[in-house]
């Protein structure tokens, strides 16, 4: 009844009352809403005859359901147990009945042979609680020009960072993405393609680097981006943020030797333009530095990034601080962020095989920000951002891309 009302004045629109066997139905005046209450069932639909067609299949189900479909099943199986809400769609049906309204040989034909090729059969998602927060999963049929990867993260980039790290991007697949980045620009665009081969062949002659075999085949694991708890300060008057901001890109190297000889012809280049590098020890490594005021002393100033190369990771830094933060979690895990029970409660909860994976210590970030907010900014953000982020904790989106399967898991925890 009170959802009754609530339509009545959200649609502007009245029901009339009526009976479809032991079912109460109501049927909006302009036939656009139906609803039905059966002793089991509460259902919406867009017409009175789609009322009774359900109605129907409840009386008398069909020899043929949705419940025996095996993409349907697929998807179900897909999807995390014990889920509170659950919603499919066959979208191919969706896009079948969309081309009777719009003219796929006219203005739009680009746009619907794209719609065409990457529309799925089917999208499934569901809603889940976890302790202290919530998930929600998106399963779908890979699409048919989508991209696929061979290679799988096993999240090493957790085991190489420090415990208290606020962000961490991690991905694998870099040289399949890159495959396809190719293909797909000779395909649309062999111009743009050729524009291109010019261009990496003019990085090489200026600078000594091959992309594609120094750098690109070289990237066959997973790479990632973290940020850790810095020392900095935001003032709201003048809208800046002074400090450094600790951060690292870390990529997994089966063969360092293409790399290295990259960044040794990277740093023969800058020395050569007039620019000074330094050498400093990170335990039992050297990194290579850069002072980045030298560029611009007013526009970038305390960044001395630098990289080192172990055996199995290629690590850049904007700091030396950085790259010791580095070699000091790299070892067993322990004093890591695959320690840390805020992420690892999120990083288990992601597909299988990984490819993408993005988590953010919420609450951590927000301390370092407030931390370094001067009186005026503290003062804004006490009015008009702490109510919508003080009870936030963590967050995770993790992805996982195969020739059959797409799956995107999102969660959020909150503080206790």
């Amino acid at each position: 009844e009170k959802l009754r009302e609530y339509l009545e004045d959200d649609l502007y629109t009245e029901f009339d009352e009526d009976e479809i066997g032991a079912a109460d139905v109501w049927i909006a005046d302009d036939e656009d809403v139906a609803i039905a209450l059966t002793d089991e069932y509460l259902l919406i639909a867009d017409s009175e005859d789609t009322i009774e067609d359900m109605l129907d299949n409840i009386d008398s189900p069909p020899t043929r359901s949705l419940a025996e479909d095996e993409q349907f099943i697929a998807a179900r199986e897909a999807l995390p147990k014990g889920r509170v809400m659950f919603v499919y769609a066959q979208v191919e049906d969706y896009l079948e009945e969309f081309q009777d309204i719009v003219d796929p040989w006219g203005d739009a034909a680009s746009v619907w042979n794209w719609a065409e090729s990457n529309t799925p059969e089917y999208v499934a998602a569901s809603l889940s609680f976890i302790d202290k927060g919530v998930r929600f999963d998106v399963v779908s049929e890979a699409a048919s020009s989508s991209l696929s990867l061979d290679s799988e993260s096993d999240l090493r980039s957790a085991e190489a960072v420090p415990e208290d790290t606020l962000f961490l991007a991690s991905y694998t697949g870099v040289t399949d993405a890159w495959e396809e980045f190719r293909d797909t620009l000779e395909d649309s665009d062999p111009w743009a393609a050729e524009d291109f081969d010019e261009f990496l062949d003019d990085l090489e002659d200026e600078t000594g680097i091959d992309l594609e075999r120094d750098v690109i085949e070289s990237l066959t694991g997973e790479v990632s981006l973290a940020i850790m708890p810095s020392d900095i300060s935001i003032s709201a008057d003048a809208g800046e943020l002074e400090g450094v901001i600790e951060a690292l890109f870390l990529a997994s190297l089966d063969d360092p030797r293409g790399i290295e000889n990259a960044l040794e012809s990277l740093t023969d280049w800058i020395e050569d333009e007039g620019y000074d590098t330094d050498r400093d020890a990170v335990g039992n490594y050297y990194a290579i530095t850069l002072n980045l005021d030298q560029f611009d002393e007013n526009l970038i100033e305390d960044y001395e990034v630098g990289y080192v190369i172990t055996d199995d990771w290629l690590a850049l830094g904007s700091s030396i601080e950085s790259l010791e933060a580095f070699h000091d979690a790299d070892g067993d895990g322990t004093g890591s962020l695959s320690s840390a029970v805020k992420y690892s409660n999120l990083a288990k909860l992601a597909p299988i095989p990984l490819h993408l994976l993005i988590y953010a210590d919420i609450a951590g970030i927000v301390e370092v920000v407030v931390d370094g907010l001067d009186e005026d900014a503290l003062e804004d953000y006490e009015d008009d951002v702490r109510p919508y982020v003080e009870n936030l904790n963590a967050f995770m989106l993790a992805s996982s891309l195969t020739d059959e399967r797409w799956h995107f898991t999102a969660a959020l925890t909150l503080q206790e």
